[in-house]
């Protein structure tokens, strides 16, 4: 039986896109930042806004210092019906304590740590299983997939991963970070500083 899901990433998790970040950022900006662009770019919409944050964990030490994980779950389907693209993303905050800043005369409260952000695709097949599951047909489902749509996989595989390497772009220059891609224009400030 062929493939249903393709790795667009890295099959790993050590090869999923990563953006490192240790810092003063405001999180609930950065939060905010990554919401919205997954909205713009159709993978979240007010809907599925509230569903598409699967584990949450908070940990405060002793000294006040967080550890969070946060892991988020978004899915998308292309014009056609025979894939669809998961994304997830997984937020890693650790030794978060909260500040406050000085930034063009204003005090704004902020946060000081270490923030990490994993980003893996995974391209679906057929995720409806509308192929014929007839036992018969099933070596021809294989060679249909094989043959006919083995250049729409591909095809589609890359488009997502350059979905995946624009929302690292993005993160990236919001968090003011160097990146591989061509900048384009912020609609919102960096790192949320106002």
């Amino acid at each position: 039986m062929a493939l249903k899901e393709y790795p667009v990433t890295g099959e790993k998790t050590d090869s999923n896109l990563r953006v490192d970040y240790e810092e003063v950022l405001n999180l609930k900006e950065t939060y905010k930042f990554m919401r919205e662009w997954l909205n713009f770019e159709g993978y979240a919409d007010g809907d599925t806004e509230q569903l598409m944050e699967k584990f949450y964990l908070e940990r405060v030490t002793q000294g006040g210092a967080k550890e969070m994980w946060i892991w988020w779950r978004v899915e998308k389907s292309p014009t056609t019906k025979y894939f669809k693209r998961k994304l997830n993303i997984d937020m890693h905050v650790l030794g978060m304590k909260d500040i406050e800043i000085m930034h063009k005369g204003n005090k704004i409260k902020a946060q000081r740590g270490e923030y990490e952000c994993f980003v893996n695709g995974v391209l679906e097949f057929d995720p409806k299983s509308e192929l014929p599951k007839v036992p018969i047909f099933g070596a021809f489902v294989d060679l249909f997939r094989k043959r006919t749509y083995l250049a729409d996989i591909e095809r589609e595989r890359l488009h997502f991963r350059d979905d995946c390497l624009r929302l690292q772009g993005a993160l990236k220059q919001f968090l003011e970070l160097r990146g591989f891609l061509p900048e384009s224009e912020m609609f919102q400030s960096p790192r949320g500083l106002g």
